[in-house]
């Protein structure tokens, strides 16, 4: 028989790290349970990501539009000549230099729309996380596990973003007003 007054167990206790930063959604282990190298231990939430991705869309087109801004700011030239028959040529030079510029508007006001359209999908993919943060958070207050600031904060972050939605969705209905009002 063997017997003790005091016990001691020996283990190996290994931190985990992540690589990534992310909520996670899923784990995939249990406590205890052997892995080997390799194994899938928790599945991270996309949503951090897919905002990422949708900001970056938005950027694109940000820049496709502020590109074909830069083209509109060429200023237009006519020339003319000292003679009568130039005076005709440049009337019909001044007619079709205003339907180019007519033209390079609209892509311009269709541009501006695409990419108000495109803020506005970014705003709410970021008001759809800060709602759910502030749901997540709203139990973890309860709880006293976070502070009633932290709480505050993401509240009055989730207000904003759904202000930017708001302000964004005005954007694209200004976009539209433009795009009627120049009757294009």
């Amino acid at each position: 028989t063997e017997s003790t007054d005091d016990a001691e167990i020996d283990g190996d206790v290994i931190a985990i790290s992540p690589r990534v930063p992310g909520h996670v959604a899923e784990v995939l282990v249990e406590d205890e349970q052997l892995v080997n190298k390799g194994d899938v231990l928790v599945r991270l939430d996309p949503k951090d990501y897919e905002i990422a991705v949708a900001r970056a869309k938005a950027d694109l087109n940000n820049e496709l539009a502020s590109l074909q801004t830069s083209r509109t700011d060429v200023p237009l030239t006519t020339a003319t000549t000292g003679s009568t028959l130039s005076g005709a040529k440049s009337t019909r030079q001044e007619a079709a230099a205003a339907i180019t510029w007519a033209e390079q508007q609209r892509s311009v006001s269709q541009a501006r729309l695409s990419l108000a359209q495109a803020n506005v999908k970014v705003a709410e993919a970021n008001a759809n996380k800060a709602a759910q943060d502030v749901e997540r958070y709203k139990t973890l207050v309860a709880k006293d596990e976070i502070s009633r600031q932290l709480y505050d904060q993401t509240v009055a972050a989730s207000d904003a973003a759904k202000a930017t939605v708001d302000a964004q969705k005005a954007a694209v209905v200004e976009a539209q007003h433009a795009i009627s009002a120049a009757g294009i």
